[in-house]
């Protein structure tokens, strides 16, 4: 189990590394990495962890939202990518206000729609 973790954490330094300015913070539960970043970075974010070879995450297989309405920035999404090259999930995590709107990805993902 350490050793996933230690691969889980080589890997999201290396995101954080390569996505200078983009990548606010990550978190390392179990082996899964969640990363943190400003809604407004999220095509980007995906575009790069799509494409780039040391994370081939081809699919998106989930976006969750949650409204937490006693909070400003109430809106919580989780996009959820797979790698199978890497047989790796990623967790792309931010909050936004319910007033402003999060840019698309379907020309990434068409499953986003």
């Amino acid at each position: 189990k350490s050793l996933f973790n230690s691969v889980s954490k080589m890997q999201a330094e290396s995101i954080a590394c390569m996505l200078p300015g983009l990548v606010k913070y990550y978190i390392i539960q179990e082996d899964t990495i969640f990363i943190y970043i400003e809604p407004q970075k999220i095509k980007v974010v995906l575009s790069f962890l799509h494409k780039h070879m040391n994370t081939l995450c081809e699919t998106l297989v989930d976006l969750t939202c949650v409204d937490y309405p006693l909070r400003f920035e109430r809106i919580f999404f989780v996009y959820t990518l797979l790698s199978y090259v890497y047989n790796r999930r990623i967790h792309i995590v931010f909050f936004i206000n319910p007033l402003k709107s999060v840019p698309s990805v379907t020309t990434l993902f068409k499953n986003a729609n």
